[in-house]
C-alpha cells in the first residue's frame, strides 16, 4: 500500500492551533424607513409609513391612511439582468454550425 506524501505547495495543517472564528456573513442592508406627510382636513398633518410595492414590473408608493390603502404610481421597474440574455436563434433551425464538425 502506498502512503500519502505531503504536499510542499500546500501549508501544513497544524491541529493544535486554533482557527479563528469568521466574521458574520454580509447581510443586507435594512431598507430605509420611508413615510408620506398627508394633510387631514387642510390644517393638521399626520405622518404615515410607506412601502414600495413591485406588481408586474410597476413600482408604487405604497401607504395606508385610515382603512383606505394610497398607491402612487412611481414608474417600470428596471430590469437588469446578472447574465446576458439568449442569444437570437438563425433561420435555419436544423443545420449545423459550419464551424463545427461531427465526431
Amino acid at each position: 500500500m502506498r502512503r500519502k506524501t505531503d504536499s510542499p505547495t500546500r501549508a501544513q495543517e497544524n491541529s493544535s492551533r486554533k482557527k479563528e472564528p469568521r466574521g458574520p456573513r454580509r447581510s443586507k442592508p435594512a431598507p430605509p424607513a420611508i413615510f408620506i406627510e398627508s394633510s387631514v382636513n387642510g390644517y393638521r398633518h399626520h405622518m404615515s409609513r410607506a412601502h414600495l410595492r413591485n406588481k408586474r414590473g410597476y413600482v408604487y408608493l405604497c401607504w395606508r391612511e385610515g382603512n383606505r390603502v394610497h398607491n402612487f404610481y412611481l414608474g417600470k421597474a428596471p430590469r437588469s439582468s446578472p447574465t446576458p440574455g439568449p442569444r437570437p436563434t438563425s433561420d435555419r433551425s436544423g443545420a449545423e454550425d459550419p464551424g463545427r464538425r461531427a465526431k
